[in-house]
């Protein structure tokens, strides 16, 4: 099955989540981004969802954030592939809905992207404040 994800991974102790987010899309892609802000936290319960038979003690929280590549993305060139993955794309955001993004939930949002701005009320990450 061909799919699409959008690049991440686990969280280092002591390592800020914009931080993450930066390191985890420079290893997958090659590209160095700048985070603008977190948009979404998705909530994983694999007793929920269709690996459940396998997945049930799973429980993930996964910070989805909106970043900007610095200079124009070319040839991407990640180092921290998954064994399953079979290349690297940088894909427009109009182009989103009709791909196989997965978990699903998250193509018209990541589409919508475009029209959201900065004072959106419902985005935000504060970081690590006191």
């Amino acid at each position: 099955m061909d799919c699409y994800f959008l690049p991440g991974g686990g969280q280092q102790p002591g390592e800020p989540l914009d931080a993450a987010a930066r390191r985890e899309v420079h290893e997958e892609t090659g590209l160095t981004v700048h985070v603008v802000r977190m948009l979404w936290l998705r909530e994983y319960i694999g007793a929920n969802h269709e690996h459940a038979d396998t997945e049930a003690d799973t429980h993930r929280i996964e910070a989805i954030f909106h970043c900007t590549p610095e200079g124009k993305p070319g040839q991407l060139s990640g180092h921290a592939e998954d064994d399953l993955q079979t290349g690297l794309e940088w894909v427009e955001l109009e182009k989103v809905p009709g791909l196989n993004l997965l978990p699903h939930a998250l193509r018209q949002p990541i589409a919508a992207l475009a029209a959201l701005t900065a004072d959106d009320p419902h985005t935000g990450y504060l970081g690590d404040v006191a």
